[in-house]
């Protein structure tokens, strides 16, 4: 799968559903079902993929092959040698910083 079908694969998901959950390799973003985030863009360039949410989170996919894997409950992401989560909580100023190696990333639709 090319980058670019990766990011094409991650806008029609958040076209069908305007906002979805979020399970990073360690677990869910916030409180499972309740934090809902919109996409805010979405670009690919050179190995890399990035995702920004809510015009504050960033995810960063680096390389390995990374898939896109369209499934009932939403959309994972797999296969990227390296992940960076740069992110803010609601409300405050304070940045954040994680990097992950490998795992999977889930955008989870709300069902119903």
């Amino acid at each position: 799968m090319t980058l670019s079908e990766v990011t094409q694969a991650v806008e029609a998901f958040f076209a069908d559903n305007s906002h979805a959950g979020l399970v990073l390799p360690s677990g869910w973003f916030g409180r499972p079902y309740d934090n809902l985030h919109r996409l805010t863009e979405c670009t690919a360039e050179g190995s890399t993929v990035r995702v920004e949410l809510d015009g504050q989170h960033q995810l960063s996919f680096e390389g390995g092959a990374l898939l896109a894997v369209r499934e009932p409950e939403g959309l994972t992401l797999r296969g990227f040698a390296t992940l960076t989560w740069d992110w803010r909580s609601y409300g405050s100023l304070e940045e954040h910083h994680e990097i992950f190696s490998g795992g999977e990333v889930a955008f989870v639709a709300l069902l119903g």
